[in-house]
């Protein structure tokens, strides 16, 4: 595992899968750089049907966007048709939901060394330590799976050190800033400190690390209310995490159009219809001039 010395061990966490599948809580060795010693804790979820067979099948890495954590792919409600991990596991693939650095379960470090190169080569690191066999299997076929900040990870990681067999990039787009998407932008965060729901976590007093304004979700994040479940609202509210100022930076001042040209393994994009950050000229997907950037 480049640049990491140290093992994948047992993480013991509360809540448990609502996949039905077979899971297991680890932590993966991660640095901050190539030649950075200090070694973080990356938190992943390993779920299969199939646990005799560790690494016959082909293991999609699941990479949650900005305040959320790994439980955005194994939902808890209405698992039977909102539980991505669930659907996956059911039809041949191994899942391994990851709380990126600074997220839900995994080390903190100062926000301001967290932005999207980071977590590339973190990804890379998970990459590179599955495929060396590091949790007895070497697994042979991965795909990288990523909505929103964690599209943006999967599209960096891909396009630097081109070690997965496909990306899946969903709710990300190349470039952010127009009026409208920054004013929506704006009205979304706010310092963790600020927030109650981590009151008490000594890392939320890092100025750097933002999560959503309560009661904000539904306005960022999704379209019309006949367009969602009201019922996922207050649970998007109960088990939101942080994100760091840093990568807010990154895909604000960033535009990803360069690098996404040298990704050469295939690439699914699905925009949200309604994605007000990364259609923020008409907010609708299907009209937005951004959209086709």
């Amino acid at each position: 595992m480049p640049g990491v010395a140290g093992m994948v061990t047992p993480a013991d966490v509360a809540d448990a899968s609502s996949s039905g599948a077979a899971c297991r809580s680890l932590y993966f060795p991660v640095t901050l750089g190539a030649n950075v010693s200090r070694v973080y804790r990356e938190f992943g979820q390993l779920c299969t049907n199939n646990p005799g067979s560790l690494g016959s099948q082909p293991l999609q890495i699941l990479l949650p966007g900005g305040t959320v954590s790994h439980k955005y792919f194994d939902w808890s409600y209405q698992p039977n048709r909102y539980n991505y991990v669930r659907y996956m596991t059911q039809r041949g693939y191994t899942t391994l939901s990851v709380d990126r650095l600074g997220y839900g379960y995994s080390d903190h470090p100062s926000a301001e060394t967290l932005n999207f190169d980071v977590a590339g080569w973190n990804t890379h690191q998970l990459v590179q330590s599955l495929r060396g066999g590091a949790l007895g299997a070497k697994f042979r076929k991965i795909v990288l799976n990523g909505y929103s900040m964690g599209g943006l990870t999967a599209q960096v990681e891909a396009e630097k050190f081109r070690d997965v067999d496909a990306i899946a990039i969903h709710a990300v787009g190349h470039q952010l800033l127009t009026v409208n998407s920054t004013f929506h932008l704006a009205q979304l965060a706010w310092p963790a400190a600020l927030d109650p729901k981590f009151a008490g976590q000594p890392w939320s007093a890092d100025p750097g690390y933002l999560t959503t304004i309560p009661g904000q979700r539904a306005q960022a994040f999704y379209g019309p209310p006949t367009s969602y479940d009201p019922a996922q609202i207050p649970l998007e509210e109960s088990s939101k995490v942080s994100m760091t100022a840093t990568e807010l930076v990154d895909i604000t001042a960033k535009s990803y159009s360069d690098a996404t040209k040298n990704i050469t393994v295939p690439v699914l994009w699905s925009p949200g219809q309604y994605d007000r950050l990364w259609c923020g000229t008409t907010d609708d997907c299907f009209t937005d001039p951004e959209s086709a950037r």
